[in-house]
C-alpha cells in the first residue's frame, strides 16, 4: 500500500511541472498515448493469462482471479 501510495503521489505533484515543460496540448496527447499502451499491455496480460489457463492446468494464478481483471 505504502508502494502504490508513493507512486501515485509522486506522479500527482510531478503533474502540473510536466505540463508546464511540455505545453498544454502535447502534454495531453502524450499522456493520452501512454494511457492507450498501458491499456493495451493490460489486455495483453490478461490474455495471455487466459491462454496459460486454459493450456497447462498447473499455472500458479487461479483462472477464477485472472478473469475479474477483464
Amino acid at each position: 500500500m505504502h508502494l502504490l501510495k508513493g507512486m501515485i503521489e509522486t506522479g500527482i505533484l510531478a503533474m502540473p511541472v510536466a505540463f508546464k515543460n511540455g505545453g498544454i496540448w502535447v502534454s495531453f496527447v502524450i499522456i493520452f498515448l501512454i494511457g492507450i499502451t498501458a491499456l493495451h499491455c493490460m489486455h495483453m496480460l490478461v490474455e495471455a493469462g487466459n491462454k496459460l489457463c486454459t493450456e497447462w492446468v498447473w499455472f500458479a494464478m487461479s483462472c477464477n482471479s485472472l478473469k475479474s481483471y477483464m
